[in-house]
């Protein structure tokens, strides 16, 4: 591999003498070579391939960089390109950009949600430059909008990969510390486009609930009187820019990862007052019509503790067809503080009917849910530093360790946690991927490919393998 200059022709005279077949694949230079080379492999441009590997190509210890993708390129099929100080060499750019008649770009596969991605092994500004090159949407310092603060602890990645979304705060403290979000903003990350919805008046926004499958939704549960602390559910539609309250008693949640939109972001579910507990009531709130779960979730949730006390969170989830809604409660002891029981209720929207299913931390602690799957058949809950995934129809749990659970899939089969790093982990606790030290893990997207990290004050997209990192 190279010109004469990299290996003579002495030296491929030798093994020819050997009986050894020998083709030589070589360019003008170093860039030019490295195009040969992913021609040769069937990658006449970025056009052909899923993922791409960028190098520095002309420093003087390339060759490490070299040596470190190789195994990414082989794992990924992802040819090896190169860069230089300053820019990338025109063979380089060429072969990204692709011919102007491509059936697909590099950015955007027709088959494949998640898009393409480009792995760098070079100077962050080279690596931009490619990235413009290929219209990817910025890197992870770059999500930070100018003039704005994400408000990171409660953005999210969009089901289908296109869309992060996230609050748009004024400051940058941790949300629970009263931080005043002004609106809703969506980055595309296939053009690197916002798209912003403001709230018009100065609500204190605490938490972003949930986004639609294509991250064109967002529900979020805006404090709109701060002597009252009253709850009031919004919708945000990044699509069209407009802003739905719901009724002033309806109420989200709060906490990392609960679904309360459902049917494609068009019916959100919300809790209201209902005697003494929380009835459930969803919202379709474009043809602005409601209807009640006869259920009282609060109450059956009080009802199954063994103490006579609970505290029955209004947090809520919902299916995609928006036929069950789950809520949970944790017990409390005498002395008012939580036992470290957990109850989940989930309720059939069409009868009302009502199943609970409880979990015991080992110790007592403060537990919460977290998310439950596609099918409402397994729940991820956290007690204390303790994540684990319950059983609802069997009530038998598993526990997952120390760490903070943040996600899981609709099928239940990756989850998203923090323990000193954001790590994605398969059920059996198998580490699949594991972002930089310091990163919090937020979301992933359905098919479990890739998660949204918190990381050195911005955001970046976390690549999770089908077969465990290790």
């Amino acid at each position: 591999m190279g010109g004469t200059a990299a290996i003579s022709d002495a030296v491929q005279a030798e093994l020819t003498s050997l009986g050894i077949t020998v083709t030589r694949v070589a360019g003008d230079a170093r860039a030019d070579t490295a195009i040969e080379v992913a021609k040769i492999r069937g990658a006449d441009s970025a056009a052909d391939v899923a993922r791409v590997t960028l190098v520095a190509g002309e420093d003087p210890d390339a060759w490490a960089g070299g040596f470190a993708a190789a195994a990414h390129s082989a794992m990924y099929d992802a040819p090896i390109v190169l860069g230089r100080e300053g820019g990338l060499p025109g063979v380089t750019t060429a072969w990204l950009e692709g011919p102007a008649d491509a059936d697909q770009t590099f950015a955007q596969a027709p088959t494949d949600p998640q898009g393409i991605r480009l792995t760098c092994v070079v100077d962050p500004d080279v690596c931009r430059t490619a990235r413009d090159v290929l219209d990817l949407p910025p890197i992870a310092d770059d999500l930070a909008l100018a003039g704005e603060c994400p408000g990171f602890d409660t953005a999210r990645l969009s089901g289908d990969g296109s869309t992060i979304v996230y609050l748009a705060t004024q400051g940058c403290p941790h949300h629970s510390g009263g931080t005043t979000a002004v609106g809703v903003v969506g980055v595309d990350l296939a053009t690197g486009e916002a798209t912003r919805v403001g709230f018009g008046s100065p609500g204190a926004a605490q938490h972003l609930a949930d986004v639609s499958h294509d991250g064109t939704v967002a529900a979020v549960t805006v404090v709109l009187d701060p002597q009252t602390g009253e709850e009031v559910g919004v919708i945000a539609d990044l699509a069209d820019g407009s802003l739905t309250h719901l009724p002033a008693t309806a109420g989200m949640g709060f906490g990392d990862g609960h679904q309360v939109l459902a049917d494609g972001g068009d019916i959100a579910v919300t809790a209201q007052a209902c005697d003494a507990g929380a009835c459930p009531t969803l919202h379709d709130w474009r043809a602005e019509t409601t209807r009640t779960v006869p259920t009282d979730l609060c109450d059956a949730i009080h009802e199954a503790t063994t103490t006579g006390a609970s505290n029955c969170y209004t947090a809520l989830a919902v299916d995609e067809a928006a036929t069950t809604v789950v809520a949970h409660g944790e017990e409390l002891g005498t002395d008012g503080q939580p036992t470290g029981r957990l109850l989940i209720a989930r309720t059939t929207v069409a009868t009302g009917d009502v199943d609970i299913a409880a979990h015991v931390a080992a110790e007592p602690a403060h537990c919460r849910l977290v998310m439950v799957t596609d099918d409402t058949a397994t729940a991820l809950i956290r007690c204390g530093t303790t994540t684990s995934l319950l059983d609802l129809a069997h009530g038998t749990a598993t526990d997952l360790g120390e760490g903070e659970g943040t996600a899981i899939t609709p099928s239940g089969d990756r989850v998203v946690l923090t323990v000193e790093a954001a790590r994605v982990i398969d059920p059996g606790g198998e580490v699949l991927a594991e972002g930089p030290a310091g990163s919090r893990g937020l979301a992933i997207t359905d098919d479990g490919a890739t998660a949204l990290i918190a990381v050195d004050g911005g955001l970046d997209l976390l690549d999770v393998p089908t077969a465990p990192s290790g």
